[in-house]
């Protein structure tokens, strides 16, 4: 397992990239567009079967409350992917520019959805990091 720091550095990395990758894909035909998108898929089904893995490993308590909170998740995004998909091919103008304001509002809320993650993250990291100095300080009180 990584450490706390470790995948601190990763998550900020990965927001930078994104941002770059935002950027850059503003600037660029339909062609490289649709190539960025899918290896972005690609690293996303990566992330959540690493996701999956851990969560897996955990303890049976904690295994629970994030595989159901994952579900949840999941099914919901399958839903705006389908909903998307169908609309896809439109040819009609007033359809497609629903469609992409539908898609930026599910981006939007996709990024406040990781910002609030982090918020929670920053919480949790902060209640272990104080729950280990809690039990080192028992083992030292123990010696």
């Amino acid at each position: 397992m990584k450490k706390l720091s470790e995948q601190l550095t990763e998550l900020a990395s990965r927001a930078t990239k994104l941002e770059k990758n935002a950027t850059a894909a503003q600037q660029e035909n339909k062609a490289k567009l649709e190539a960025r998108i899918e290896t972005a898929k690609a690293e996303t089904k990566t992330m959540h079967q690493t996701f999956n893995a851990r969560v897996q490993s955990m303890e049976a308590k904690t295994s629970e409350h994030w595989t159901e909170l994952k579900q949840n998740f999941d099914n919901r995004i399958k839903q705006i992917k389908q909903d998307v998909d169908e609309r896809k091919d439109s040819r009609d103008l007033k359809r497609a520019q629903k469609r992409a304001d539908r898609t930026e509002n599910n981006a939007e809320a996709a990024i406040y959805f990781a910002l609030y993650s982090i918020a929670e993250a920053e919480v949790a990291v902060l209640e272990a990091l104080n729950a280990r100095a809690f039990a080192s300080s028992l083992e030292e009180n123990a010696a």
